[in-house]
């Protein structure tokens, strides 16, 4: 009986070939984009090459921000980072009574991703005191840097999503040059009813 269950329910049968043209267009989808852009290398520097412009920083702030017990702890903070003294060694003195005395983080800010760094000058230096929450808070900007290229590795993931995108496109556009279809535009206006 189950080796006859397709000659007896016809849905069974559309059903499993359907599953099985699922399977079929998943692993060759897999081999032809999905896998091929993860593994081929130059093929994938050799896109961001070819469309750098897409993958651009805009200005950004190289800045430390502060986040001190209050105006005191902040205005001596600023005056070790004048004399030269190292970041590491200002945490450890100023945090020997408590480590809720001062903290920090820094990384290379764009618009809109701190508001700290947003609420100042994008100018070398440390800027005014910035009071929320019972905390002050001070940005430490070290320089600008202009807008720029991003590398490979900076938006590798991005970039892995489009290559996979041209791939596809590829593929679908030598696979039209190599077969005839037609689209039975009576058929797809009655499933576009049906499914509506």
């Amino acid at each position: 009986k189950d080796s006859k269950l397709d000659e007896e329910y016809p849905e069974f049968k559309y059903l499993m070939q359907e599953y099985h043209d699922g399977i079929l267009l998943f692993n060759l989808t897999d081999e032809l984009v999905w896998s091929k852009a993860v593994k081929d290398s130059s093929g994938l520097s050799n896109f961001n090459q070819e469309n750098k412009e897409r993958y651009k920083w805009a200005e950004r702030a190289d800045a430390m921000v502060f986040s001190a017990l209050n105006e005191e702890v902040a205005d001596e903070v600023k005056k070790m980072i004048k004399k030269g003294t190292d970041v590491k060694l200002i945490m450890e003195e100023i945090n020997t009574s408590s480590q809720l005395n001062l903290r920090y983080e820094t990384k290379k800010y764009l618009k809109g991703e701190n508001e700290f760094v947003d609420q100042v000058e994008w100018e070398k230096g440390s800027s005014k005191n910035i009071a929320v929450n019972g905390r002050v808070h001070f940005v430490q900007i070290q320089k600008v840097l202009e807008p720029t290229y991003k590398t490979l590795d900076d938006s590798r993931g991005l970039i892995t999503s489009d290559y996979q995108n041209y791939l596809e496109k590829q593929w679908i556009k030598d696979l039209k040059a190599i077969y005839q279809y037609n689209i039975d535009k009576k058929v797809l206006k009655e499933l576009k009813e049906e499914l509506n």
